[in-house]
């Protein structure tokens, strides 16, 4: 993935979450690279998330929950059974492009 800079967005608990439009982009490309059907996060507000950006089809299958930072989270359906070594490396590369 590439790395995004973008001016970031204070959400109310005081933490740096990227614009819709990051997140959204970065949803897509997970989409491509990965047999990943659809991608979306979504922030922490007490215990509810709340969505914040996502791309792809909707499958109705459940999805994955990753946490990636804080109050952040990545929800992936995969089109098929992924192991751990795919998620980490995911979740890695989704980190490298936020810049955490």
């Amino acid at each position: 993935m590439t790395s995004i800079s973008s001016q970031q967005q204070s959400p109310p608990s005081g933490r740096s979450i990227p614009p819709a439009a990051v997140l959204e982009q970065i949803a897509a490309e997970i989409c491509t690279r990965y047999p990943i059907a659809k991608a979306y996060f979504a922030q922490a507000l007490g215990h509810r998330l709340h969505f914040l950006a996502g791309a792809g089809e909707e499958t109705y299958l459940p999805a994955v929950k990753i946490h990636v930072k804080d109050d952040l989270y990545l929800f992936c359906e995969p089109s098929r059974e992924l192991n751990s070594e795919v998620y980490s490396r995911l979740i890695q590369e989704v980190k490298t492009a936020l810049g955490f």
